[in-house]
């Protein structure tokens, strides 16, 4: 209930930014002494944020959303192509918008066509957060690029409401397939992502941490958040709000990588594994921060084989049982068809093997 009482509170948030955003560029040109305004000029630059409006009010899947979607794209890559091979800062602020506007539609796509529904949730898992994350980027980019240029603080403010209205629309389809529900009140929490799927080869990890300007670890940070949801006698924490934490709060990821590391040393302690890396990782994240999602990762890694390793023995221990229940069954079978017991006396043995 709570979280779908948050869900209307983003959406009515972009929905306002969204409608601020019409009204700014319906008005704007008048004020450079425009009497008219196009049809193509209502169509790429105040039409888009009429429909996110409406579509954010409503809270729907439907294939509309990728009308607006797709014309913040077309005037997006119209705007900033020109930049994509320049070698000033705009070149950087062109490609982290354009492929914002990218991504943002072929979440919208999956998640708006049936044929592709059974890729859309592990797409909104993964990249809901990205498009709000690489505008953001570009924008803060722009704004040390065009800092000694006047009259620009409406146009910044203009470019954060669509950095919120982005991350209103992540937060919303990323809320369209529903989790696991959690009991409040309960010690114990169960993790949406299954541990097979949380082991990432550490040559991979390392790569990513690298070369993907810090999106792969915002992705990691949704993850580990959710998957150590599962150490007992802790406290939920909702991954979408330490992501967002993470990303908007100067130095919480330091806070975050302590208190996950504390969990990180309990999974292993319960899996039999000796671990001790929480002053550690508290220590290099605040001098070499790319170093703890290594050793994190490395030792969920561990956890994960371990957990693996237990549950095909724990799995080779009930078919080895289940033989031998069955053996004993057909033993007693052949003795009652031999007339050494009676049925009452097989009925009875029978119960007790299977525990009835």
């Amino acid at each position: 209930m709570n979280e779908n009482k948050n869900i209307k509170t983003y959406s009515l948030i972009g929905a306002i930014c969204s409608i601020i955003c019409g009204i700014y560029f319906f008005v704007h040109p008048f004020s450079y002494g425009a009497t008219i305004i196009s049809i193509y000029y209502m169509v790429l630059c105040v039409l888009p944020y009429i429909m996110i409006t409406v579509l954010l009010l409503l809270r729907k899947k439907n294939v509309i959303w990728l009308i607006p979607s797709g014309i913040c794209l077309y005037q997006t890559f119209r705007q900033w192509h020109w930049f994509l091979f320049d070698d000033t800062l705009d070149c950087a602020v062109a490609i982290c918008l354009i492929l914002a506007q990218t991504i943002l539609f072929i979440i919208l796509l999956c998640n708006t066509i049936p044929a592709l529904e059974k890729k859309a949730m592990a797409i909104n898992e993964v990249l809901w957060f990205v498009p709000a994350f690489l505008m953001f980027i570009g924008y803060i980019i722009n704004i040390f690029n065009y800092y000694t240029i006047r009259n620009y603080f409406i146009g910044n403010i203009m470019n954060l409401l669509q950095v919120i209205i982005s991350l209103c629309i992540g937060i919303w389809i990323n809320s369209i397939y529903p989790k696991p529900e959690v009991k409040k009140g309960s010690d114990n929490y169960s993790s949406s992502i299954a541990p097979d799927e949380f082991y990432c080869g550490m040559a991979k990890h390392v790569l990513l941490l690298l070369f993907t300007f810090g999106i792969w670890y915002l992705i990691w940070i949704y993850r580990m958040t959710n998957y150590t949801n599962v150490v007992e006698n802790e406290e939920y924490r909702d991954p979408t709000k330490k992501l967002l934490l993470c990303m908007f709060i100067p130095f919480y990821s330091i806070y975050w990588t302590y208190k996950t590391a504390q969990r990180i040393d309990k999974m292993a302690i319960t899996n039999g594994i000796s671990s001790d890396m929480t002053t550690l990782c508290l220590i290099l994240a605040i001098f070499i921060p790319i170093i703890p999602p290594i050793l994190m990762q490395d030792k969920m890694n561990n956890i994960i084989q371990a957990n693996n390793t237990q549950s095909v023995s724990k799995q080779e221990n009930m078919n080895k049982e289940t033989f031998r229940t069955a053996e004993q069954l057909k033993e007693f079978k052949e003795l009652l068809d031999s007339g050494v017991i009676t049925q009452e006396e097989f009925e009875a043995k029978k119960k007790q093997l299977l525990g009835l």
